[in-house]
C-alpha cells in the first residue's frame, strides 16, 4: 500500500528545517520506504510517495508519517487531539444500537446543524485533487481530507433522512438491497454488516455509504460517523460486492478502535471551522470491547541477546517514548511499557526490540561473523521415503506436478464433499481457492482439464499434503500420493495406472499377491469403474475412471484414470518389509502363455493365486490380455496369462513343464470351471 504525502501538509504536524530530499534519505534507514518525490504543480509542492507495509496501517496518513519522522529525526511532533466545545443539552435525538458486537467494536457520532452544503475552499479542494480525489462538496471533501490526514475513514449522513433517529449496526438480511453513493444496487446477504435505521440499510459498514441518506443541497443537519469494524468481515464483503473502496482498504488491515473518536472530532472541527454550523450534540460513543491499552514488561537485556549490541534501559526508554510509547522504569530496571492505541502490531517484548533497533539504526549495529558448532539435524524419515518414491515414479516416465493446496466449490461438488467437511479459508484469494483440499483427485482432474488440449498424453503424479479439519484444533495434515493418466480407451489407462502402482510396490519388495483391488463406487469415478486399494488387508487408497458426467461438466475429451493413496499408510507397510537376498538362477526359465475362458466376474488376483500355488517351480504369473466379444459366450471372458517356470538347480525339460501345465489346467477347471482356449 502506497500513500502520497505533500511536504507542506506534513510540516503542519512536524516542525522541521530539513528539506524534502533530506527527509527522504533519512526515513528509509529507519522504517518508511520513500519510493520517490515528485513535484506537484497544482500545489507547487514536493509530494512523497511512501510504501506502507500492511502491519503498519497507522503510518498510512499524514499524521502517521509525521509521528514516525519525529521519532527518526528528533524534530517536534505537533499533532494534538481536537478540543471541541460540546453543548450542555442534546438538541437532537439519536440512538446507537450495535446488534453485532463481534463485527463492530465502536461507533462514534456527532450531530451538527445549520450546515450549508457548499463547495470546498480552494486550499482543501486543491490538496484533494492533487492526491487524486475529486472535489464533491465541503462535507464529503472533509471526510476524504480526514482519511488522508489521520488514516481513518469517516462518513457523513443527512440526519433528517435517518428513519426514527436511530442507527442500528446489524447483519444484513438475505436478499436485502442497497443503492450505494455511486448509484449501484448491491444485493446483500446475512454475512454482510450494515449500518441501518429503523426501516432500511443506509450504508455497507466499512465499505460504502447509501444514497438514501447522502447529503445534498438541502441538507441542514448531519451526523458524523466514525466506527471500528472487524477487518476480515469488511474484506470479505468488499471483495464479494466488488467494492474496492479506500475505506475498505483501511478497515481490512485492522484500525484501532480508539482512533474512531479522534477522527470524528477532527471532522466536526473542520466542518465548524469552515461553515457557520454548530455542534448540536455531545459525542455519542458506544463501545463493545475493552479499550484498555496493552502493557508489556521489557527487559533491555533482550536487546543484546537479539541484536548483539548493548542498548541501555534509558536509551531504550527514550527511543520508545519518541514512538509514542509510555515507559516507566521499575526497581528491577525493567521497562513497564504501555503500547499506544495506534500500534496494533505490537504484542510482545521482541516487537519492542525491533522498534528500538530500527530507530537506533541498523547501520549502527556492528556486524559479526557467525561462530559455534553447526547443530546436527536428524533426517526426516518421511521426506526420505518421499524422495525415494519420487525417484521411482520419475523413472517410470511420470511427470510430477505441484498444485495449489486450495480448491473451490466445484472441486467439492465433483467429489461429493460438503463444505462443512473441509477447512474454509477466512480470506480466500478468490472463489476458486476457498477451502483447504482434503484429497488430491479433484486437483488432478482439473490439471487434465487445463492441459489436455496442449499435451497429447499426460502421465502425472503428485505427492503432496491434504488437510482434514478437526473440531477446536488445527487440521490433520498429511501427505497423499496420486498417479493419473489419460487416453481414449478406459480399460487400457486403468491397467496402465495399476501397472505404475505395481511397479512402485515391486521396487520396494512388496509381494504383489498382497495387493488387492475391491470393487467399490467412489466419486468422481464412473459406477462399477472404481475400486478400493488394499495391501496386507489394510485399505490404503482408491483407483478409478473419471465418470462421464464429470467429463461432460468439465469438457474433458479423453478418459482419465486416477489413483490416490494415503502415503503414511504406504510408508508403514514398506517399513515392515524384510528384505532378503535371493541369488539369480544360473538356469533359464521356461515361459508359456495360456488363454482360459472363465466367468466374467472372476478376479485376476484369485486366478493368479491358484496358478502360483500349483507348483514351487512357478516363479511368476503375468496378465497379458482380457478379451470379451466375438467367439466368447456372454457372461464369460478370455484371460491370457504368462507363466514362468524355473528350477534353481537345473534347466527344466519340456516334459516337466507339460506335467505342471496339466496340473494348472485341472486346478483351474476344478476351482473355476475354466476351460483352456485353443
Amino acid at each position: 500500500m502506497n500513500v502520497n504525502i505533500p511536504f507542506s501538509w506534513l510540516k503542519e504536524f512536524l516542525k522541521t528545517e530539513r528539506t524534502a530530499e533530506e527527509l527522504a534519505k533519512l526515513l528509509p534507514l529507519h522504517g518508511p520506504q520513500v519510493e520517490k518525490i515528485t513535484k506537484n504543480e497544482l500545489l507547487n509542492d514536493d509530494v512523497f510517495e511512501i510504501e506502507i507495509t500492511p502491519n503498519r496501517i497507522d503510518m498510512a496518513s499524514v499524521v502517521g508519517i509525521a509521528r514516525e519522522a519525529s521519532a527518526i529525526t528528533g524534530d517536534k511532533f505537533l499533532f494534538s487531539e481536537p478540543n471541541l466545545n460540546f453543548p450542555n443539552n442534546q438538541k437532537y435525538e439519536l440512538s446507537i444500537n450495535i446488534e453485532n458486537t463481534e463485527k463492530c467494536y465502536r461507533y462514534c457520532a456527532i450531530i451538527i446543524d445549520n450546515v450549508e452544503v457548499t463547495k470546498s475552499p480552494t486550499w482543501l479542494s486543491k490538496r484533494l485533487e492533487a492526491l487524486g480525489h475529486n472535489s464533491i462538496n465541503l462535507l464529503v471533501d472533509i471526510s476524504n481530507y480526514v482519511l488522508i490526514e489521520l488514516g481513518y475513514p469517516t462518513h457523513v449522513f443527512d440526519y433528517e433522512k435517518i428513519a426514527g433517529s436511530q442507527i442500528i449496526v446489524r447483519n444484513a438480511k438475505n436478499g436485502e438491497k442497497i443503492t450505494t453513493l455511486d448509484g449501484d444496487v448491491k444485493e446483500l446477504n446475512e454475512n454482510d454488516l450494515v449500518i441501518a435505521d429503523r426501516e432500511k440499510p443506509i450504508a455497507i459498514a466499512g465499505v460504502k455509504g447509501g444514497i438514501n441518506t447522502a447529503v445534498d443541497a438541502n441538507t441542514k443537519i448531519v451526523v458524523i460517523e466514525a466506527a471500528s469494524f472487524e477487518p476480515y468481515s469488511i474484506r470479505k464483503t468488499a471483495r464479494r460486492l466488488d467494492l474496492h473502496t479506500d475505506a475498505a482498504s483501511y478497515f481490512e488491515k485492522g484500525l484501532s478502535p480508539i482512533s474512531a473518536k479522534v477522527a470524528s472530532l477532527r471532522v466536526a472541527e473542520l466542518i465548524t471551522q469552515n461553515t457557520n454550523s454548530q455542534i448540536a450534540s455531545n459525542l455519542i460513543d458506544v463501545t463493545t470491547i475493552d479499550t484498555t491499552l496493552r502493557k508489556i514488561n521489557f527487559n533491555p537485556n533482550l536487546n543484546e541477546r537479539l541484536l548483539g549490541v548493548n542498548i541501555t534501559t534509558q536509551e531504550s526508554k527514550e527511543i520508545l517514548e519518541k514512538l509514542g510509547f509510555e515507559c516507566l522504569i521499575n526497581d528491577n530496571k525493567i521497562l513497564e511499557v504501555t503500547v499506544p492505541f495506534f500500534r496494533n502490531d505490537i504484542w510482545h517484548d521482541y516487537d519492542l526490540v525491533e522498534e528500538i533497533a530500527r530507530i537506533y539504526g541498523y547501520q549502527n549495529i556492528p556486524s559479526k561473523n557467525l561462530d559455534g558448532e553447526i547443530p546436527n539435524v536428524e533426517d526426516d524419515e518421511i521426506i526420505e521415503w518421499e524422495n525415494s518414491v519420487r525417484d521411482v515414479l520419475v523413472g517410470c516416465g511420470l511427470t510430477e506436478q505441484f498444485s495449489v493446496s486450495m480448491v473451490g466449490d466445484k472441486a467439492l461438488e465433483i467429489m461429493g464433499i460438503e463444505p462443512s467437511e473441509v477447512l474454509e479459508i477466512i480470506n480466500p484469494l478468490s472463489v476458486e481457492y476457498k477451502y483447504m483440499r482434503r484429497e488430491l483427485i479433484s486437483t488432478m482432474v482439473f490439471t487434465f482439464k487445463n492441459n489436455e488440449d496442449y499435451v497429447e498424453k499426460l502421465n502425472l503424479f503428485e505427492l503432496n499434503m491434504v488437510y482434514h479439519p478437526k473440531e477446536n484444533d488445527l487440521p490433520d495434515e498429511f501427505p497423499m500420493l496420486s498417479i493419473a493418466t489419460n487416453g481414449r480407451n478406459p480399460q487400457e489407462i486403468f491397467l496402465e495406472v495399476k501397472g505404475y502402482l505395481e511397479y512402485l510396490l515391486n521396487k520396494f519388495d512388496v509381494n504383489l499377491d498382497d495387493l488387492i483391488l475391491k470393487l467399490n463406487d467412489h466419486l468422481p469415478f464412473e459406477k462399477n469403474a472404481s475400486a478400493d486399494i488394499w495391501i496386507n488387508n489394510e485399505l490404503i487408497g482408491k483407483i478409478g475412471i473419471v465418470s462421464d458426467i464429470v467429463m461432460k461438466e468439465l469438457g474433458l475429451k479423453k478418459y482419465v484414470c486416477i489413483l490416490e493413496i494415503n502415503f503414511l499408510k504406504l510408508v508403514n507397510i514398506l517399513k515392515e518389509i524384510t528384505k532378503s537376498f535371493k541369488p539369480i538362477s544360473k538356469f533359464p526359465p521356461a515361459i508359456r502363455d495360456y488363454s482360459f475362458i472363465v466367468k466374467e466376474n472372476l478376479l485376476w488376483n484369485d486366478l493368479k493365486n491358484e496358478v502360483v500355488n500349483v507348483s514351487k517351480l512357478i516363479t511368476n504369473v503375468e496378465l497379458i490380455d482380457i478379451y470379451t466379444g466375438k467367439g466368447i459366450e456372454k457372461g464369460y471372458k478370455s484371460v491370457t496369462l504368462r507363466v514362468f517356470f524355473q528350477d534353481p538347480n537345473k534347466t527344466l525339460t519340456d516334459e516337466e513343464v507339460e506335467e505342471i501345465t496339466s496340473k494348472i489346467i485341472k486346478r483351474l477347471s476344478d476351482k473355476f470351471s475354466a476351460t483352456l482356449r485353443t
